[in-house]
């Protein structure tokens, strides 16, 4: 079955009328609804996640982010051809029958496409590595680590990413591994696929070393043999693909800058982020209600 029918999230208005009219929460005097968090409807987690979704939208509008109509018809064209859906009409029936209607469909899909516009903005600004982080960095390094030649394809999922967004771009992970599995080039299929910085180097990080990493990622990249490559894994970035290209101890000092600039990059990268939604969180009215 082809992905876009089973990812789509079907509210059962009907039989939970008590959610429909439900405020959970007002941003900038905008309501999120309890019928927004479908399964999730209990959960402070999954408002959180819907405020910040918010947030993001309000800091993209704040900055004149906009996706006009032709970029989100080439959006949808993707969509289809990714899906294997073969027109339009097709896929219009798809998105009805899972109880949206097509212009709702286009509305979360610009809003999702204007977070990611965004995401990559703060991500790219957060990448930024200044000269006494790196000092202080190879000062707390340990003299005798593992550390691992990464390189990775990044599918960015926003926070509070929908059901149906992770599994989209865990599906599409899939896909670029069963091509890599086949013979394709890492390199190659993260310049044309990767959503992270380092694509334009074929998803390269350099050197990593155990501690500056999201968890998740690191736990995977750390947990596999040299010459493989192992995923999808979700990190607070979104799905990756990560490429162990070799494994080293006890590293040369000459190699250690560069390796501990690119881990600090990521390590930014995600501080710019919690850093800009906390700015706009101050800016906005935010009110949780019981």
């Amino acid at each position: 079955m082809i992905s876009i029918y089973s990812t789509m999230t079907i509210i059962a208005l009907a039989s939970t009328p008590d959610l429909v009219d439900r405020v959970v929460a007002i941003v900038d005097g905008q309501p999120i609804l309890a019928s927004e968090l479908g399964q999730n409807s209990d959960t402070e987690a999954a408002v959180e996640q819907l405020i910040e979704r918010r947030l993001l939208q309000a800091e993209a509008k704040r900055r004149g982010i906009e996706v006009d109509n032709q970029a989100l018809t080439q959006a949808i064209d993707q969509i289809r051809k990714r899906n294997n859906i073969p027109d339009l009409a097709t896929l219009q029936r798809a998105v009805q029958a899972s109880g949206r209607s097509w212009e709702q469909y286009r509305t979360e899909l610009r809003e999702q496409l204007i977070e990611r516009q965004i995401m990559s903005a703060i991500m790219a600004r957060g990448t930024q590595v200044t000269d006494r982080e790196l000092k202080q960095a190879l000062k707390r390094q340990p003299k005798l680590s593992e550390q691992r030649r990464l390189s990775h394809i990044l599918l960015r999922l926003e926070p509070g990413a929908k059901d149906w967004e992770v599994i989209d771009a865990t599906e599409r992970a899939k896909v670029l591994l069963d091509r890599i599995n086949q013979g394709a080039d890492f390199a190659e299929v993260a310049k044309a696929n990767s959503e992270d910085p380092s694509a334009g180097q074929g998803g390269d990080l350099g050197w990593i070393g155990l501690g500056l990493t999201d968890a998740a990622f690191e736990k995977a990249a750390f947990g596999t043999d040299k010459n493989t490559v192992v995923g999808p894994v979700r990190s607070a970035f979104g799905i990756h693909l990560i490429h162990v290209v070799a494994i080293r101890r006890s590293p040369e000092n000459d190699t250690q800058r560069e390796q501990l600039r690119n881990q600090l990059r990521q390590k930014n990268a995600r501080k710019a982020l919690t850093e800009t939604l906390r700015q706009a969180r101050e800016r906005a009215l935010v009110k949780l209600l019981p």
